[in-house]
């Protein structure tokens, strides 16, 4: 029987699955996150050596418990702090099965509710943008996930826009879909006795007054699924547009230094040069400026992934332009001068730091710079937030104030100083979050503090280039075997063994392609 409940609850205390894990193998990760929250095996040794403990404590809270109510956990977010989230917390249900496998009461009811019907793993959208990778790798639907997880969580497509934190209540509409095209449905309220908010950012445009006149007509952001094929639908039409023109050639402008920009500008000079070669242009005229406020370009970035990539920047005949702000956007249109090729460009202004004025045309305008928390229901009354528009919650991501809702990912500031906007972070809080709703629901205060643990960094730099840093600096990699590197952990990190399967045969045939 002991050993029974162990498996059982355990592997999910620790980190629940390889496809739940961080950055790192699964082992390792199992033993930093022992680590990083040692004080769950001091808080309840009594918990993890005697089953009757286990029963009572966590997994029966009351002696009726045959006729105990399914309490519903509603987690409002697909992204990667919503679904592992959900994941987590089915993990943590089973768990109250008995040694006949019988499921006397369920403990909860799991409802996922995001208005997209597919989960996206963000780091792979240059993939999918430059066509390394499919979209059942980079964004499978939440249907095929969680049938593979077992079917246990439900999943609702709407809008979710507005929270009754007194009556939790969450009022809701169905997002519907017709010939590709989304609509709003039906609205309907959805009682809540737990609330995880997982809603994630969305990215920030320039505004109209530095745009002007339809200058906004040729900027992408680059953040969501639909960003993704825009994108890659605007490559092949300035492939089109330059298919014949070896004097000329596409002018993009990435705003932006941070991870994303210089992970985009790297990857589309080398797929349009490649997209030119197929049409015997070996030497496709592609210029690419990449435009930073800042000092310098990735200034969350190790030393060893900034300089690799401050290396291939340069490698790439890329004009990186720091201490640089984008003063306005205008259609060449506007200019009676333009030639007919540029008629259909941006003009880009941009101003130094020594306030000087430079121009530079643009077929494409990637915009980076920026992001802010999304979604409606975080103008909910009662909700605290700070300056940026994110929840206010304690250590444990418990929402100051409330007793059962919480708020995890970039939704949330836990502390002062609120860990990096990124997957391994939203990941970790996953995990803490679904202990300590658990817990909660379970009347039990003793809920764990999220201590964010830096496992690394991956960058992709090309098709076949990037960089590595992991384990304070233990682990570096760059070049091709980084590449390689990163596309199998992130096949690891997939939230289904399903899916991680795919994803690395998706992974071994983009690279053995790429070697043709």
């Amino acid at each position: 029987m002991t050993s029974i409940l162990m498996k059982a609850v355990l592997p999910v205390i620790l980190l629940c699955s390889q496809n739940v894990a961080g950055f790192i193998p699964v082992s390792s990760n199992i033993l930093s996150y022992s680590t990083q929250h040692r004080e769950v095996t001091t808080r309840h040794k009594t918990f993890f050596s005697n089953p009757s403990e286990i029963s009572r404590t966590l997994l029966c809270a009351a002696k009726n418990e045959v006729n105990a109510s399914v309490k519903t956990v509603c987690v409002v977010g697909g992204g990667f702090g919503g679904l592992y989230a959900a994941l987590t917390l089915q993990k943590l249900n089973e768990g109250k099965k008995d040694t006949k496998g019988t499921d006397p009461s369920a403990r909860i009811r799991v409802v996922l509710l995001d208005r997209s019907d597919r989960f996206v793993f963000l780091p792979l959208l240059y993939e999918l943008a430059t066509e390394q990778a499919d979209v059942d790798e980079v964004a499978p639907t939440f249907h095929s996930l969680l049938t593979e997880a077992g079917n246990a969580i439900e999943f609702i497509r709407c809008q979710v826009s507005n929270i009754d934190l007194e009556g939790k209540v969450l009022s809701c509409s169905r997002i519907e879909e017709s010939n590709a095209v989304e609509m709003i449905g039906e609205d309907f309220n959805l009682e809540y006795d737990a609330l995880v908010i997982a809603t994630g950012m969305e990215p920030t445009l320039p505004s109209p007054e530095l745009c002007g006149s339809n200058g906004e007509h040729n900027i992408l952001p680059f953040y969501r699924l639909e960003d993704s094929y825009k994108l890659l639908q605007k490559l092949k039409l300035l492939d089109l547009k330059y298919a014949n023109d070896v004097s000329d050639g596409p002018d993009i402008v990435v705003v932006g230094a941070g991870y994303s920009g210089v992970e985009l500008a790297t990857n589309l000079k080398e797929t349009l040069q490649k997209l030119g070669k197929k049409r015997s242009l070996n030497k496709r005229n592609v210029s690419v400026s990449l435009v930073h406020r800042g000092k310098t370009i990735l200034p969350s970035a190790t030393e060893h992934n900034r300089a690799v990539a401050s290396s291939k920047l340069k490698e790439c005949d890329l004009n990186v332009m720091t201490e640089a702000t984008v003063t306005s956007i205008r259609n060449a249109l506007e200019d009676q001068s333009a030639t007919q090729t540029a008629k259909n460009k941006s003009t880009v202004t941009i101003q130094s730091a020594d306030g000087k004025l430079s121009e530079v045309t643009a077929d494409l305008i990637l915009w980076t710079a920026g992001a802010r928390p999304s979604n409606a229901i975080l103008h909910s009354a009662g909700l605290p937030k700070d300056n940026r528009g994110r929840i206010l919650t304690g250590p444990t991501l418990r929402v100051q104030g409330t007793d059962q809702v919480f708020a995890i990912g970039d939704a949330g500031r836990p502390s002062q100083k609120p860990p990096p906007s990124n997957a391994q972070s939203a990941m970790q809080q996953a995990q803490v979050v679904a202990w300590n709703v658990m817990a909660s629901l379970e009347n039990d205060d003793k809920l764990l503090k999220f201590r964010y643990l830096d496992l690394g960094e991956m960058m992709t730099l090309g098709a076949s280039d990037g960089t590595v840093s992991s384990l304070g600096g233990l682990v570096q990699l760059e070049g091709p075997a980084a590449n390689l590197f990163r596309r199998l952990v992130y096949a690891v990190r997939m939230p289904t063994n399903g899916q991680s399967a795919r994803a690395s045969v998706s992974a071994a045939i983009s690279k053995i392609s790429n070697k043709k």
